[in-house]
């Protein structure tokens, strides 16, 4: 693995987790990714207010459901005003070996890095120059069965 000019690897073994998007509705997301997709409704979850106002800048809880295949997972935050491609919650996680690095190496580089408490960790937000949300999360091995 070569390193790149501010010392860190370019490569930190990378994948998409999830793609995070806005929805109107549950019934409107159930119809397109449940009936149209064929993915399965995994579970349903809230975002705090204090949350979502830190991270995307939405003083609001936001409810949250997740549909799923067998190599995909549509994170859908439900809210109509917000729906139709804004770009402050619309994301792309993105799963790496070393999330730690892929921080210090955005820092490093000039991105915009968003970091906001939750639990014992971080959720952590990184805005490419596009506007593009990558929320960065460590990659959790592959159950093997």
């Amino acid at each position: 693995m070569s390193d790149d000019p501010a010392g860190m690897p370019r490569h930190v073994g990378v994948e998409v987790g999830h793609l995070g998007i806005v929805c109107r509705s549950a019934p409107i997301a159930a119809r397109f990714y449940g009936e149209l997709l064929g993915l399965r409704l995994a579970n349903t979850k809230t975002l705090p207010a204090a949350l979502a106002r830190d991270l995307f800048g939405v003083d609001a809880e936001l409810p949250i459901v997740n549909y799923v295949g067998d190599r995909i997972h549509f994170e859908i935050f439900l809210h109509d005003d917000l729906a139709g491609g804004n770009g402050s919650i619309a994301h792309t996680c993105l799963e790496c070996s070393d999330p730690e690095a892929l921080v210090e190496r955005a820092r490093a580089m000039g991105y915009s890095v968003c970091r906001a408490p939750r639990g014992d960790g971080w959720v952590t937000l990184i805005d490419d120059l596009d506007g593009h949300r990558f929320e960065i999360k460590p990659a959790y091995p592959v159950a093997q069965g």
